[in-house]
C-alpha cells in the first residue's frame, strides 16, 4: 500500500481512500466491541438501580419516569446486543445512541424536579459526554453531532419551553460547553491517535511483506555455483534467489571478467588505454 493511500483528512478524520476506511473501521470495531458491551452493561446497572428512588423523587410523575428509565434499559439491552453479534452497519453509532438516549433522559428528570432551584439530575448530563468513548477512535464525527443536538435540546428546553431563572440557566450553560469542549477535544485526539497507529502498523506490515529473508544452509555447487532448491533441482544462483527474495538482477561484467574474455581484441585494448 502506497503511502498516499494512508492519508486521511485531519479535521473530517476520515481516510480518503474508502476501502482503507472501510478496513481501518473494521478492525477498530473489533478491538472496542468488548469495551462498548461493558459500557451499555454500566448504563443498565446504573439506570436499574437509581430506579429505586424515582417515586420519591418524582411522586406526581413517577409513572413517567418508569416508563422512560424501562425504555433506556431495553435500549441499552439491544445495543449489547448489537455489540455481541458485531452488527457493524449499527456499530459505529454506539457513541450517538447513548448520547440522545442518556442526554434526553437526563432532559426528562431535570424537568421533573422544582426549576427554580438547581437540579442533582443535572450531574447525570456530565455522564452523558463519556458516550464519545463507545466509539473512540472511529465516531468523533457522530458523537459530535450527537452533543450538540443535546446542547440545542436543553437549550430550547430550558431557555424557552420550561424557562429557569437566568442565573441559573447561564450556570448550567457554562458547565455543559466546558465539560463539552473537553470531553471534544479529547475525542478528537484520541481518534487523531488511533488513525496515526493504524498508518504506523500498515506501514511495518508492509514492509514486512517486501522483506523476504534467505536463513539455513544453500547446496551450492563448487563448481558451476548453482543451488539446489527443496525439490532436488538446480538452479541457476541468480535464478534461485529471484524466487526467494524480492532481488532484481541487472547484469554487467567485473574487470577480471571482461580482460578474460575480451582482453585479446584491440577496441578492448585500446579502452584501456585511454
Amino acid at each position: 500500500m502506497e503511502p498516499d493511500q494512508l492519508s486521511y483528512d485531519k479535521h473530517l478524520l476520515r481516510f480518503h481512500r474508502s476501502e482503507v476506511e472501510r478496513a481501518y473501521l473494521s478492525l477498530i470495531l473489533q478491538r472496542t466491541r468488548t469495551l462498548n458491551c461493558f459500557g451499555w452493561v454500566i448504563s443498565v446497572t446504573l439506570a436499574s438501580l437509581f430506579g429505586i428512588v424515582d417515586q420519591s423523587s418524582f411522586p406526581e410523575n413517577y409513572r413517567l419516569v418508569l416508563a422512560v428509565r424501562l425504555l433506556y434499559v431495553i435500549l441499552a439491552v439491544v445495543m449489547i446486543a448489537v455489540n455481541y453479534r458485531a452488527k457493524e452497519s449499527i456499530e459505529p453509532f454506539n457513541s450517538a445512541v447513548f448520547i440522545l438516549a442518556t442526554g434526553f433522559f437526563c432532559l426528562l428528570l431535570i424537568s421533573s424536579t422544582p426549576l427554580d432551584r438547581f437540579s442533582p439530575y443535572f450531574c447525570g448530563i456530565f455522564f452523558t459526554y463519556t458516550g464519545v468513548f463507545y466509539t473512540a477512535g472511529y465516531g468523533f464525527r457522530i458523537s459530535l453531532a450527537a452533543n450538540l443536538i443535546n446542547i440545542v435540546a436543553f437549550i430550547t428546553l430550558f431557555g424557552f419551553l420550561l424557562p429557569v431563572p437566568q442565573t441559573l440557566f447561564l450556570l448550567y450553560l457554562l458547565f455543559i460547553f466546558a465539560i463539552w469542549l473537553v470531553f471534544t477535544f479529547v475525542d478528537y485526539l484520541v481518534e487523531r491517535l488511533f488513525r496515526e497507529n493504524y498508518i504506523s502498523d500498515e506501514r511495518y506490515k508492509q514492509s514486512l511483506a517486501e522483506v523476504k529473508q534467505l536463513s539455513g544452509l544453500l547446496p551450492i555447487c563448487s563448481s558451476c555455483k548453482k543451488i539446489r532448491d527443496d525439490k532436488g533441482y538446480w538452479k541457476e544462483l541468480e535464478t534461485y534467489l529471484q524466487g526467494h527474495s524480492e532481488i532484481l538482477f541487472s547484469h554487467s561484467l567485473c574487470i577480471d571478467c571482461a580482460h578474460q574474455l575480451y582482453g585479446h581484441e584491440r577496441w578492448y585494448q585500446k579502452m584501456e588505454e585511454e
